[in-house]
């Protein structure tokens, strides 16, 4: 029996022992590629790929100069080291125990055929004591294949649990994918939504806009139909000075402008009615403007405020240019007024001294209540101006505000400019008018004093005539001439008398005058109070405005915090993006590390059962292996390594197009929100536009 182990021992030639790698495909072989194949689906952990790779080409070294040693796993660091170069000696003392060992008669020769490697010996390994152990025991090469597939089943094991967690990490993506893909949509959605309202709000801009013109046309025709008028009144006023100014000293003369004074009552009377129609007609067609201005104000408040204003503007004028009719109708009144009364006192002059001083009395009385009048006219006309500059100091502090438009503050400026223009020419009107009223005064106290040393003159000359008379009387007229003159004169007196009395009778209709100035006195109160009723209305337009500015910038910061949300989604997706890519970096890296940890221990025990079938070779016949196979097997290798390299290195390549399209996809949600901004932008200026 030992005989026959002999020569089949002895039967071996050199050619028969191939080494492992090179002359056949092992299960580690294919173990290797499989993993280095699949090494981007598997799921990586910490590994020793670059010290095993170390290891190994120590070790091919090693066996290409002769002199072959396994490194070793030290228990105290977990290490691998290579021990071969520093143990040459010990490792020449040491090989022939084993190879007496392997040659043992109570060992089985390995057949020709089976699977060996040049023999190795190698020292310290648990690993290689543990296979010549199996070996010296009598382990046939089934129970290698019997490991070998189970350690494949292993690997298809793991191989199926890495695809199951790629599906799931897949399916994962997927669903974050829907997840932004619905995000997405929500934000086109809302997007159109918000490009409706805003041509909506455009659209009822422009209806706005349609209406405040038409509007303005009206207002422009009544504008004009009302300086028609106005003129009309300034003509008729004018005439009436100019006859009031020639008129005579007789009846007729006063008759006259009486008669023009009612012309002028009618003219008035007619301009009220055709200024109150034309008033109803603007509060008739303001509604429907302020209706439309509000339908219009989902687009801008800006048609509004400038109606509103030119409304103001057009009542104002025409209050002015009613109260300067009034004042000239009430001046030319008291013109007339005058001018009856100095006719009276001329008549009344060659009365008598006592009658005389009646009228003169009189006289004073008028002048007392003409300057009362004027008096409280002033007075009326400074709290009117300052009345009027207070709607222009009032909205100083709304339309300060920094969130108002630039538009608006223009409009607001020339509504104000035009207000303050308005109200500066009707100050300067009524300055100019007051100071004429006071230079006519003057004039007219000028023509009383006069008329008052004509009326003086005549006293003397009817005391003188008095004298005259009595003297007569006295000497008891000597001739018919004397008596005839003397009865001329009496009959002047009583004429003077009669006229006097004539002008006793018109006292009642100076009082009913009197009386109609008070009334219309009392109209222009009124007209006051309306103006005050106006002006409280406008500063509480004006407040509710800036509510409206209030919650228009309130709903400005909400819309602003929702897009600085916006942004931080963004940032989010961005970071998580980024994490994903780095993990998938993370899942491709760690199979291929743990794939070739793997096949380097394949290659371990592949090799450590080579250098026991080497030994066991060795044991029957000398047998040393040739350079030649070492390159094969150095270049076996370098090609797996490029092989591993090139894998990677596609890997690496679709792990940054990967990276690239999400990079890509974030900038174009990025592009997109974006372009949302001036969008947002200009929905929030028309949420400010419709506060």
């Amino acid at each position: 029996m030992r005989d026959c182990e002999a020569q089949r021992v002895s039967g071996f030639r050199a050619s028969d022992y191939s080494m492992l790698p090179i002359g056949m495909e092992s299960p580690g072989s294919e173990a290797l590629d499989s993993a280095l194949v699949l090494a981007p689906a598997q799921k990586a952990e910490p590994s020793l790929g670059s010290e095993t790779e170390h290891s190994l080409s120590v070790s091919t070294t090693s066996i290409a100069s002769g002199e072959v040693h396994s490194p070793h796993r030290h228990s105290d660091g977990g290490d691998w080291r290579d021990e071969g170069s520093a143990d040459d000696s010990s490792t020449a003392q040491s090989t022939p125990d084993a190879c007496q060992l392997i040659a043992s008669p109570s060992q089985t020769a390995v057949p020709v055929g089976s699977f060996a490697t040049p023999a190795v010996c190698l020292r310290g390994s648990p690993a290689s004591s543990d296979r010549s152990a199996l070996t010296e025991g009598g382990q046939q090469p089934g129970a290698q294949a019997a490991q070998a597939a189970h350690q494949i089943k292993e690997l298809q094991q793991q191989l199926a649990f890495a695809r199951a967690q790629l599906k799931h990490e897949a399916g994962e993506l997927d669903s974050c994918r829907a997840v932004a893909a619905a995000r997405e949509r929500e934000l086109s959605q809302q997007v159109e939504q918000l490009r409706g309202e805003r041509d909506a709000a455009w659209q009822r801009a422009q209806e706005g806009e349609g209406a405040h013109s038409a509007g303005l046309q009206e207002a422009k025709q009544q504008l004009a139909e009302s300086d028609g008028l106005v003129w009309q009144q300034a003509s008729v006023i004018a005439q009436m000075e100019q006859r009031l100014l020639q008129g005579s000293n007789g009846a007729a003369s006063l008759d006259a402008p009486a008669a023009s004074l009612q012309q002028l009552e009618a003219e008035n009377a007619s301009l009220r009615q055709a200024l109150h129609v034309m008033q109803s007609r603007l509060a008739g067609g303001g509604q429907p403007v302020h209706d439309d201005g509000n339908r219009s104000s989902s687009g801008g408040d800006l048609t509004m405020p400038d109606l509103q204003a030119r409304l103001a503007r057009l009542q104002a004028s025409m209050q002015i240019k009613e109260e300067q009719h009034q004042r000239q109708l009430s001046s030319l009144r008291q013109e007339h007024e005058r001018l009856r009364v100095q006719e009276g006192i001329r008549a009344a002059s060659r009365g008598g001294s006592a009658r005389v001083k009646q009228l003169e009395a009189k006289l004073e009385q008028v002048q007392e209540v003409a300057a009362r009048r004027l008096r409280a006219m002033e007075t009326r006309l400074r709290e009117a101006g300052k009345a009027q500059q207070l709607p222009l100091s009032a909205p100083s502090n709304v339309v300060a505000r920094p969130d108002v438009s630039s538009s608006q503050r223009e409009g607001w400026g020339r509504a104000r400019g035009a207000v303050a223009a308005a109200s500066r020419d009707a100050l300067a009107t009524a300055t100019i008018q007051l100071q004429q009223k006071e230079q006519r005064i003057r004039r007219l106290e000028s023509e009383v004093a006069r008329k008052e040393g004509e009326v003086a003159a005549l006293a003397a000359r009817v005391a003188r005539a008095d004298a005259e008379i009595n003297a007569a009387a006295q000497g008891q007229l000597a001739t018919v001439s004397q008596t005839a003159a003397l009865q001329q004169a009496m009959e002047e007196v009583l004429a003077a008398n009669e006229q006097l009395q004539d002008r006793v009778q018109q006292i009642p209709a100076l009082q009913l005058q009197v009386a109609e100035e008070q009334q219309a006195a009392q109209h222009l109160g009124q007209q006051l109070e309306r103006l005050q009723g106006t002006e409280e209305r406008l500063t509480s337009l004006q407040q509710e405005h800036a509510h409206a500015i209030e919650e228009a910038a309130g709903r400005e910061e909400e819309l602003a915090a929702e897009l600085r949300s916006l942004q931080q989604e963004q940032e989010l997706a961005r970071e998580g993006a980024r994490l994903e890519g780095l993990e998938a970096a993370a899942k491709q890296w760690k199979p291929r590390l743990e794939a070739a940890e793997e096949a380097a221990a394949e290659w371990r025990r592949h090799l450590e059962a080579a250098e026991v079938q080497l030994r066991s070779a060795r044991a029957g016949a000398p047998w040393t292996p040739t350079a030649a196979e070492f390159v094969r097997l150095e270049q076996r290798m370098s090609e797996s390594e490029q092989r591993a390299s090139q894998r990677e290195a596609q890997w690496l390549r679709v792990a940054e197009e990967k990276r690239q399209a999400a990079q890509r996809g974030v900038t174009s949600h990025g592009a997109v929100i974006h372009g949302m901004r001036p969008q947002l932008d200009g929905v929030l200026a028309a949420a400010r536009l419709l506060a």
